[in-house]
């Protein structure tokens, strides 16, 4: 909408798929990063690897982004006070209006726990992304499991 505008677009990354530490949340990261001081060798500490989509062909919107890592946008709604994101349900509460409408993606339930995010219906992968398999930060569509 006319209202939202782009803060700045990059790609997904989190922690290995199998690792039980590190953060659980998804990260957008800048396509260009600016580091503060640091030190190159390993910490041994908390390490971030970019996701991948793990669609197996039934991807958003028929779309085949199986192993092409994750593009990522931030965007502000200038004139909303709230935001949120409403899963399970397309349509809007009464005085609210969609930005976006996507589908459910996650971690894999074998894998340790992550955030659920709503990803776009036309999900993109990152630019000059490959289709080899990485299998680092996986993301998956949501399945409902009924029971």
């Amino acid at each position: 909408p006319g209202d939202t505008a782009l803060v700045y677009d990059g790609f997904a990354a989190g922690s290995y798929h199998s690792h039980s530490g590190s953060g659980a949340n998804i990260l957008c990261m800048t396509k260009t990063t600016i580091y503060g001081a640091h030190d190159d060798n390993d910490q041994n500490g908390a390490r971030l690897y970019g996701y991948e989509y793990e669609t197996s062909g039934y991807g958003p919107g028929g779309q085949n982004l199986n192993n092409r890592e994750v593009a990522c946008s931030v965007c502000e709604n200038r004139r909303a006070s709230t935001t949120f994101t409403k899963f399970g349900n397309v349509s809007c509460p009464y005085g609210y209006e969609a930005d976006y409408v996507g589908f459910a993606f996650a971690n894999n339930y074998g894998h340790r726990k992550g955030k659920y995010i709503c990803v776009d219906t036309a999900a993109e992968s990152y630019e000059g992304s490959s289709s080899s398999n990485n299998d680092q930060a996986r993301l998956y569509p949501v399945e409902v499991a009924c029971g």
